[in-house]
């Protein structure tokens, strides 16, 4: 019963944020209350979700409801170059978030109804959850009208440049909410080469049609 209940809380949840359901706040807190009371009461500390497991703690359940709320309503979701894919960013109060990779999938022949899955999560440094060294990645091109953005050693503007991006290049990025300066790799599967200022980094969604083409040919080459 616990195992169905878990799954269920994990599905509907990523069906609910993509959708944007006007009514969040108290279908959020329908949810939230029941996984509480099992936390609290039963000493439920895990969570099965996309195949990882997750302990409640890290995931939002030592922190106060208004804090649980104010992070579901600074919540942004976005694509990051990968088909039928979008991280979803839940923002607490004190600059912390979590980052929510989903994917999703064609139900049944009506293709406007769709699957969604959690497949992992990652910490307010774009680090894996569940599997430590494991970033998150996410396609873009440069930001800058100088036409290139200078890669540093370490994050500082002072630091060693290792190398330079050009606009007509993509690259990906793993993004941080404690830190402006965000890690940098030049193909999916790559070392991190060093840090851009987030700034100079335009995400996939505001790129040209041109750029986003060579994010969504680069990441879905690497993905399939």
């Amino acid at each position: 019963m616990m195992k169905r209940l878990l799954l269920f809380w994990g599905f509907q949840w990523i069906c609910f944020f993509c959708h944007a359901q006007a009514d969040y706040i108290g279908y959020v807190n329908s949810i939230y209350c029941k996984m509480y009371k099992q936390h609290k009461e039963k000493g439920i500390k895990t969570i099965s979700v996309g195949g990882n497991i997750y302990a409640l703690k890290d995931l939002c359940f030592d922190k106060s409801k208004d804090d649980f709320f104010s992070m579901i309503k600074s919540k942004e979701t976005y694509s990051f170059g990968y088909n039928l894919s979008s991280i979803l960013e839940l923002k607490f109060n004190d600059g912390s978030s979590l980052y929510y990779e989903l994917w999703s999938d064609y139900a049944g022949e009506n293709e406007n109804t769709y699957d969604y899955e959690i497949v992992q999560i990652y910490d307010t440094e774009g680090e894996s959850l569940a599997a430590k060294g494991d970033y998150l990645k996410c396609g873009a091109g440069i930001n800058d009208s100088d036409g290139y953005v200078n890669v540093r050693s370490k994050k500082s503007a002072k630091s060693k440049v290792v190398t330079q991006i050009t606009k007509d290049q993509i690259f990906l990025y793993t993004p941080s909410s404690k830190s402006n300066w965000w890690k940098v790799y030049l193909k999916d599967g790559g070392k991190c080469v060093g840090y851009v200022y987030k700034d100079k980094i335009l995400p996939y969604r505001k790129c040209s049609t041109k750029i986003k083409e060579k994010i969504e040919h680069e990441m879905n080459c690497e993905a399939y």
